[in-house]
């Protein structure tokens, strides 16, 4: 399954989707991609003994917005970050500190 570029094997995808709306389903508002992933690793590896078993962490932060995107109802249950590439506009602008000069034997912080 192609997800933003990235393929990810669709039984992945849908046990991720299907375990983001257990714990929604439970109360959770909020939860973590990364526990999903582990738990779907645990599942496959050591209680069904798959071996051979591929899981890549690169594609947390694309099931985890891809999931908030196409399921409306569990948008904002994972927090994300900016990926490689993406800039953050989210916060204010630095400020000129250009106007402040540093005298010979002062030291700043």
């Amino acid at each position: 399954m192609k997800i933003n570029e990235v393929d990810i094997p669709a039984p992945i995808v849908l046990k991720f989707v299907e375990m983001a709306y257990q714990v929604k389903e439970i109360g959770y508002k909020k939860y973590s991609a990364w526990t999903i992933i582990n738990i779907i690793r645990w599942h496959e590896e050591i209680d069904k003994g798959n071996r051979n078993f591929k899981c890549s962490n690169n594609w947390m932060a694309h099931l985890a917005r891809w999931t908030m995107e196409k399921y409306p109802d569990l948008d904002g249950m994972f927090n994300i970050r900016p990926m490689k590439g993406e800039r953050e506009v989210d916060h204010e602008p630095l400020p000129n500190t250009s106007h402040f000069q540093q005298t010979e034997g002062e030291r700043t912080c």
